[in-house]
């Protein structure tokens, strides 16, 4: 009888505690349990961008490692920017490198504006490659007009996106001797990155100009970030010098261009815009 009784008493036992633990809501048991539960819905997605093989291989990580600035949604990036962070001069010490410059500008969005320092960054490319071979002092003697005399490059900072995803902001600044004709011009870029790897790189501001007397021309642009579009805005002026500098032709043009932006980098949503006045 008493072996009988401890078998119920047991038993009643290990039923009430079982139904206790039912009626504890679900949230306790979260909180007292969180080293071993995890809320799915908290957990991002993976996202893979996959690499072209024809992109240059650097190390990522020490081009991200780079970035010593961190920015903040919203941005704007335009000639204050420009001024304040963007690296200028023939004699700067730059950190960034030609293979750097090559995995960067792999890929732009399809647009007229965004896309329009790309060329540039074959000009960096071409300098800096020769610089690392000793090869520079010898372009400079065998210098032509209108070529130019030098291009630096540097990493600015970054820019977070989202968990995933960061932008990479660097400039790029150049010059020809000052002879007829001549140019000059500073261009940032940011570049998208998830989870360490590129997808693709858009012209975000830009200060230019140039000419050949009497004709001449400057170029502007910024951008304002939001935390889902990127809205570019330009104008270009260009005209001729009047016989006694009171006479010049000049004409504008302004244009924008508005982009998406996420972790699969930059989608043209509308292209340039604008009107000539």
């Amino acid at each position: 009888m008493k072996h009988i009784l401890a078998f119920l008493f047991i038993t009643s036992f290990t039923w009430s505690c079982s139904n206790e633990n039912e009626s504890i809501p679900a949230q306790q048991i979260n909180e007292t349990s969180d080293s071993l539960y995890v809320d799915s819905s908290l957990v991002d997605t993976l996202i893979i961008i996959e690499q072209s093989d024809l992109r240059e291989e650097i190390d990522v990580s020490k081009l991200l490692a780079k970035s010593n600035q961190s920015f903040e949604l919203p941005l704007i990036i335009d000639s204050t920017f420009i001024e304040k962070y963007a690296l200028q001069g023939e004699e700067a010490e730059y950190n960034l490198t030609y293979p750097e410059a090559k995995y960067l500008g792999f890929e732009f969005p399809d647009g007229d504006l965004v896309s329009g320092g790309s060329w540039r960054i074959n000009t960096f490319i071409k300098i800096d490659s020769m610089k690392s071979v000793g090869a520079y002092e010898d372009y400079l003697e065998s210098l032509d007009l209108g070529q130019a005399r030098y291009c630096i490059g540097q990493v600015i900072g970054s820019l977070a996106i989202n968990s995933q995803s960061q932008m990479l902001i660097w400039n790029l600044d150049y010059a020809t001797y000052e002879a007829c004709p001549y140019g000059y011009g500073t261009y940032v870029f940011g570049t998208i990155f998830t989870n360490g790897v590129g997808t693709n790189t858009c012209l975000l501001a830009e200060e230019s100009g140039g000419g050949d007397p009497p004709s001449w021309g400057e170029g502007y642009m910024q951008t304002e970030i939001s935390d889902t579009t990127v809205t570019v805005f330009s104008i270009d002026s260009w005209g001729e010098y009047g016989d006694d500098g009171e006479d010049d032709i000049v004409e504008k043009q302004e244009r924008t261009e508005v982009l998406s932006i996420g972790s699969h980098g930059f989608v043209m949503v509308k292209k340039g815009g604008g009107y000539e006045y």
